[in-house]
């Protein structure tokens, strides 16, 4: 795909956008339970379920920041032991950003189709890897992702 044919640039948007979400969708419903279920042997969707109103929140703000008081309030009303989430939930909330590392991961190699510029398997594992470093400094706010 080249840049100066429009139909292929949207053609290449389309399948970027389709990219991103499934992968956000194989994050949140594959990925994320099935650590859970590895670290806590508990049912993750149960969890979830506890969990519906900062899920709610950060999927309505997409702010990481913005969850924290309602994550706080849903762990004290779930779980008996809270003082280990007043520190993992601030710490997490800036340092979980794996839909940050998925989009940027997935804008850089869409733009490198749109200009014809493909990039190998091991250029692929390089984007991976400093998408998820540069993902780590991101500020937990809307829109950090895009700056």
């Amino acid at each position: 795909t080249h840049a100066k044919d429009f139909g292929n640039i949207l053609n290449a948007l389309g399948l970027f956008t389709g990219c991103v979400m499934l992968a956000l969708a194989l994050q949140f419903f594959l990925v994320l339970p099935a650590i859970y279920y590895a670290a806590t042997h508990r049912n993750p969707y149960k969890w979830m379920r506890e969990m519906e109103s900062p899920l709610f929140v950060a999927f309505c703000t997409c702010s990481s920041a913005a969850t924290m008081p309602y994550t706080l309030h849903a762990v004290a009303t779930n779980w008996p032991k809270t003082s280990t989430a007043r520190f993992v939930i601030p710490v997490g909330a800036q340092l979980n950003m794996n839909g940050t590392s998925i989009y940027q991961a997935a804008v850089v190699m869409y733009i490198a189709q749109v200009t014809g510029h493909p990039l190998s398997m091991g250029q692929c594992f390089l984007v991976a890897f400093f998408t998820l470093i540069s993902s780590l400094t991101t500020a937990a706010i809307p829109g950090a992702a895009l700056v």
